[in-house]
């Protein structure tokens, strides 16, 4: 047995001196013992571990102590070592995502992160409407941090490495734009949600910029709302404006609940409330056209409520916020809500086409045809037509016996055939 115990001088604890013969080098580690008995024991289980960590049939005893330690103590050290070339946002969105796994999947400890619990999850998401590029990035974010321990020598390999991402393309849901009899609606049944639902259409800001919104953000005043970068898709600053009849709503709300410079505008208001609300209002969250309707929904309606007001193009951008005018054409505008009837109705008269006769001089009979006819040459100019014989110069064609007899009993006459 390569193996054996060592205690130095200058200590009381007994050390364990170990060496296999893949192994280039002996290895000298703590038994953490002071008892010569105990020791020895240890010293004979730790060798037997080494034996087969050796052998590939036991991971590391590194690796052993990382499965064992939850998952919430290495997502904060990787967040901590990755805080100086990632931003805040990005880093607090994918905290909060694996801890939403851990807690839903009931992962404490790495060794409980598996592919099967996360696939049921995502599953049950999917039933519940969540889009296939949201359910995607919980499965990045939970890589991610594995990868990290991988790359730390404390993970041997990635669990999620199998489970795949799902397609996006052609997957993502259509959504449509409220009607305005249904916003009305909604805003009807909402009670103080309503204004919820009022700021997001009239302003088209995105349910994440509209929950991290402070009252010290408005410009009442101005008549605009300043949404601050660090909770912006792009990253940059806007300021937003905002309706008149808007900031009456806002500056209302403010004041009824006493809300101070640092709180939240909406406080605990959700957008989870969305669909109940929407039932109630009698909105079918899926239409018979396929497009769903959802707190987005309220984005599209805000786009084709300016394209429906005959806003320039680069104004649309702007309020938008799109940096490709497609975005706001295709997939932002509803064309149920363009004035398109309206359109047509504006455009000239239709004009009296030459070909097409007028009302007064249309046959109605076919004793009235000659006088149309004439009627007709002489508004038409004169020109060279053989016309063929005229009806006067016709011949008479002398009836038969046979065609009388058609025409008195409604039989046609067996025709004799001849015999060969």
């Amino acid at each position: 047995m390569s193996c054996h115990l060592i205690k130095r001088s200058h200590s009381r604890v007994y050390h364990g001196w170990f060496r296999l013969p893949t192994w280039t080098k002996a290895r000298e580690e703590s038994l953490r013992c002071t008892n010569k008995q105990v020791a020895q024991k240890r010293l004979i289980e730790r060798y037997e571990e080494l034996q087969l960590e050796a052998a590939g049939i036991m991971p590391p005893k590194a690796l052993r102590k990382t499965e064992q330690k939850e998952l919430s103590f290495y997502l904060d050290e990787m967040v901590l070592a990755k805080a100086s070339n990632r931003d805040d946002r990005y880093l607090a969105e994918l905290k909060a995502r694996v801890v939403r796994l851990c807690r839903e999947c009931r992962w404490s400890n790495v060794a409980s992160v598996t592919p099967d619990s996360f696939q049921l999850w995502r599953v049950a998401r999917m039933n519940e409407g969540t889009s296939a590029k949201t359910l995607n990035e919980y499965l990045i974010s939970i890589r991610s941090l594995l990868n990290w321990l991988i790359s730390r020598g404390r993970l041997i390999q990635n669990p999620m490495a199998t489970v795949e991402l799902l397609p996006v393309h052609g997957m993502v849901r259509p959504r449509r734009a409220l009607t305005d009899a249904e916003f009305q609606r909604l805003v009807a049944v909402s009670g103080e949600r309503g204004l919820l639902y009022t700021f997001a259409a009239y302003t088209g800001l995105r349910y994440a910029e509209i929950e991290a919104l402070e009252v010290r953000d408005l410009r009442l005043e101005e008549r605009l709302v300043v949404v601050r970068s660090e909770t912006t898709k792009n990253g940059r600053v806007a300021h937003q404006p905002l309706h008149d009849s808007l900031v009456a709503q806002v500056r209302h709300h403010v004041s009824a609940k006493g809300l101070l410079p640092q709180d939240r505008l909406f406080g605990s208001m959700s957008r989870k409330h969305f669909p109940k609300d929407a039932a109630k209002a009698g909105i079918a969250l899926v239409g018979q056209d396929g497009r769903h309707v959802g707190f987005h929904s309220l984005r599209h309606t805000f786009c084709s409520w300016l394209q429906r007001a005959g806003s320039s193009q680069r104004v649309l951008m702007e309020l938008m916020r799109h940096s490709d005018r497609r975005l706001s054409d295709h997939l932002y505008t509803d064309a149920a809500l363009l004035p398109v009837r309206e359109s047509i109705s504006a455009l000239p008269a239709v004009p009296q086409l030459p070909h097409i006769l007028p009302h007064e001089i249309v046959p109605s009979s076919p004793v009235e045809s000659q006088g149309v006819q004439e009627a007709i040459s002489e508004n038409e100019p004169e020109r060279l037509i053989n016309r063929g014989s005229s009806p006067k110069e016709s011949f008479g064609v002398p009836t038969s016996p046979e065609w009388e007899m058609v025409r008195d009993t409604g039989f046609e006459p067996v025709t004799p055939t001849v015999s060969r």
